[in-house]
């Protein structure tokens, strides 16, 4: 049988899938920026630490991959986590599946994914403001290299 290879993005080194998509149906590197944001998001305690993306070989769509929360599902389109909001679910399906869409302003990633209950007891909001700033910072500069990279 022939194998597929789907991108599987992590946060809590495996404690949670955020989402699966084919090769080739996305890019890396715009797949490495959505994982980086939905970390700060979901597993702010962490510190940007524990978040990866591999890839993963599979025989057949419809398989599931291992990890915490349930784990995670390969599809012939893109998955996400059910805990994640729809709001940012919405956005990322948007900013994979459209090269000219930009990262979002960080009031419009709040709006999508405001502090949990738990953000709020764990972090002052000042605090949670400025890990998920860190994490847009870092996602722009890892689009922008990529694209200095490529304009070469």
């Amino acid at each position: 049988m022939c194998e597929r290879k789907f991108f599987v993005a992590e946060g809590d080194w495996g404690g949670q899938i955020y989402l699966t998509a084919p090769v080739g149906l996305v890019e890396a590197v715009r797949l490495k920026a959505i994982t980086i944001i939905v970390d700060a998001i979901e597993w702010a305690c962490n510190d940007g630490e524990g978040a990866g993306l591999y890839e993963w070989d599979a025989e057949l769509a419809e398989e599931e991959v291992s990890g915490g929360m349930g784990g995670g599902l390969l599809t012939e389109g893109l998955w996400f986590h059910p805990d994640l909001r729809l709001e940012l679910r919405t956005w990322a399906t948007t900013f994979l599946l459209g090269k000219d869409e930009p990262l979002p302003k960080l009031a419009d990633i709040y709006k999508m994914s405001p502090p949990t209950d738990f953000d709020r007891l764990f972090y002052s909001g000042q605090k949670w403001w400025k890990k998920l700033d860190g994490a847009r910072r870092r996602a722009v500069k890892l689009l922008r290299e990529e694209g200095n990279r490529t304009k070469k």
